[in-house]
């Protein structure tokens, strides 16, 4: 079956306004700093019928908000930088959910790339299911994924600012068969470097959360979890990784020393995603943003109204 948005791969178009704006919720987005940043969003009422807005705030110039639409449901995005997760922005990148890739270079023209085999409706989807996230880690960019999908981009030789990269797989041992039923979901990734990097997500048949980590082997191994379904995680140092996830679950630790269970006893939230800010751990929910403070989580008053945000799902990004 083919799907009925099937994107258009070579270009991107600037839409002009339409007659009416459409209610849009913020899906994921990426900030260089609090001069400049992207996030992506969907229409409200048709979250998952083939449409991103992205949408580019810069307060230094005349118009502050600017935007351009794609036929792609974005379901991830990351800053590729020159050096590493420190060096200067070099990229915008937005993953969709079907493993098309959109790549923004600052000052250069946006290129479009495939992950061959990713997703459910696309001509070459192999039947592992959607892409869940992608992240710089090292020099590279990774991505993972439904089914035990998980990619790295090797780049072609033109510079990661110019020219398409060719993501391939890594991740054997974990890649499930393309036909059947899928139980491996592959919510999150991220790592200190390319010899050690995590794998958060969930075993829809025990309903349990899992983690994986990678060595300088190359070889996937579980880190031993006992909790719900994991979405979220952030590297704070070698041996400080953090991850999150629902009712409530926040995991501190690393895979050499194991891993704490830190959720706060009466907490139920379900948490999109974590990251580390100015020392203190902030989590995000489709409800609002959160901080953990001496051991307790507290909503951040993030001055938007209204303050409950029912239909937001708030990205990790934190100026």
């Amino acid at each position: 079956a083919k799907h009925p948005h099937n994107p258009h791969r070579t270009h991107m178009e600037q839409f002009p306004l339409p007659p009416s704006t459409p209610q849009l919720r913020i899906e994921t987005g990426v900030a260089v700093n609090r001069q400049f940043l992207i996030v992506s969003c969907s229409k409200l009422e048709e979250r998952f019928d083939g449409f991103a807005r992205l949408c580019l705030f810069t307060p230094d110039k005349p118009m502050q908000w600017r935007y351009f639409d794609l036929l792609l449901t974005i379901s991830a995005a990351a800053l590729q930088s020159a050096g590493g997760s420190d060096g200067s922005a070099q990229a915008f990148v937005f993953a969709a959910e079907d493993g098309d890739i959109v790549r923004l270079p600052v000052g250069k023209p946006p290129v479009m790339e495939r992950i061959a085999g990713a997703g459910l409706w696309d001509d070459d989807s192999e039947g592992w299911g959607y892409m869940n996230a992608v992240r710089q880690i090292g020099a590279r960019l990774y991505a993972c994924g439904d089914g035990g999908q998980v990619y790295c981009r090797e780049n072609d030789g033109k510079g990661d600012s110019e020219g398409e990269g060719e993501w391939v797989h890594v991740d054997d041992g974990l890649l499930q068969p393309a036909e059947g039923e899928h139980n491996l979901m592959l919510n999150a990734i991220a790592g200190p470097g390319e010899d050690s990097i995590y794998l958060a997500g969930w075993d829809s048949d025990r309903n349990a959360g899992l983690l994986f980590h990678r060595g300088a082997d190359g070889a996937w191994t579980p880190v031993p979890v006992e909790t719900a379904k994991l979405t979220g995680l952030c590297v704070e140092g070698p041996d400080a990784v953090w991850a999150c996830g629902h009712g409530g679950a926040l995991l501190h630790g690393s895979h050499a020393g194991g891993f704490i269970d830190v959720s706060a006893l009466d907490d139920t939230r379900n948490y999109t995603d974590v990251a580390i800010y100015g020392g203190k751990v902030y989590l995000a929910t489709a409800d609002g943003l959160f901080v953990r403070e001496g051991g307790a989580v507290e909503p951040v008053d993030t001055g938007l109204v209204p303050v409950s945000y029912t239909h937001l799902t708030l990205p990790t990004i934190l100026l």
